[in-house]
């Protein structure tokens, strides 16, 4: 699963700094909350919360990614993925010094 957000960051041209704080987010959502939907709309989603990237935007740098299914998707995990990244937000940028 990680692979995909790594994937779709990199052809969405998301920064390596910022790709790390979607992989975390997701990390932290219960796997319950997303199996059994395919691995790159799970991807989608989360980087459609964490970044506000458009489904559509998603769909079309990844043809086996779905528009619906990552709208769905993402209503579904927006509770995990929201209260999670404001705290490897924080997190992420003590490390690296960043304000």
């Amino acid at each position: 699963m990680e692979q995909w957000i790594w994937t779709l960051c990199y052809r969405l041209d998301i920064p390596a700094v910022e790709c790390i704080k979607a992989v975390e987010a997701f990390r932290r959502i219960p796997r319950t909350a997303w199996q059994g939907s395919y691995p790159v709309n799970v991807a989608g989603a989360v980087l459609n919360l964490v970044f506000m990237v458009p489904a559509l935007h998603i769909e079309r740098v990844e043809p086996r990614a779905c528009n619906t299914s990552i709208n769905r998707l993402a209503r579904r995990l927006a509770k995990y993925v929201k209260s999670a990244y404001a705290e490897i937000k924080s997190l992420v940028e003590a490390v690296l010094g960043e304000k």
